[in-house]
């Protein structure tokens, strides 16, 4: 994955606060930093949503997202006329490889658009996939925050379509739920009403100390 610039300002914000804590950033798919976190190797994660077993950990908001479609200069003459949904099938397309809680996302909204994609290339990182995008080897779907100055520089420019693109909210969960069969039916309600509403969950998140909320917005 990516960090994107709204997560370096949280990460530049709480190294000013806290200058003594010594930080280490592991980049990956969601589904390999939420095994890290497991096994104790990390004690922050920010992830994409889905992912499996979410409901077991507490969580804390950190930025909403926005997925869109991506093409290089090649395809230039899409620039002001845009993409009918039904046409996209017509171009190479790039994805994000599985596991990937993006790749979940892309596949949920085709199926809310009734149509489906199938990716030409599939690629692990997001960066890899603006660099392709702008050599031109096809239209890419990708979060939006993680190219918006790839798009003011002019490396690669939005898609316009009619594919119905709900926004998400990144959420970080922390710690796990204590075990007991009210919190976990609380947490499975809490869980299934933010994914419905398009939510992101950030999961088997822990911070060393049992930090408080604020300390986890800080971050």
């Amino acid at each position: 994955g990516n960090i994107s610039t709204g997560c370096i300002s949280f990460i530049s914000y709480f190294s000013e606060k806290y200058p003594k804590i010594k930080i280490s950033i592991f980049d990956g798919l969601s589904d390999e930093l939420v095994q890290k976190l497991t096994i104790g190797e990390v004690d922050l994660s920010i992830v994409n949503t889905p992912i499996e077993g979410q409901e077991n950990f507490n969580s804390v908001l950190v930025s909403k997202t926005k997925d869109c479609f991506i093409a290089g200069n090649q395809f230039e003459n899409l620039k002001n006329k845009g993409l009918d949904k039904s046409e996209l099938k017509n171009y190479p397309l790039l994805l994000q490889k599985r596991p990937s809680s993006n790749r979940d996302f892309f596949e949920k909204m085709c199926q809310l658009n009734n149509i489906v994609l199938s990716p030409k290339f599939e690629i692990g990182s997001f960066g890899l996939i603006t660099d392709f995008t702008e050599a031109g080897n096809g239209i890419a779907y990708t979060i939006k925050n993680f190219v918006e100055k790839d798009i003011k520089s002019g490396r690669v420019f939005e898609v316009k379509t009619n594919f119905e693109i709900k926004p998400g909210d990144n959420i970080v969960f922390s710690a796990t739920t204590i075990p007991n069969p009210i919190n976990l039916a609380n947490r499975d309600l809490l869980n299934r009403r933010l994914k419905e509403k398009g939510a992101r969950i950030y999961n088997n998140v822990h911070v060393s100390g049992h930090a408080g909320p604020e300390d986890l917005r800080d971050f």
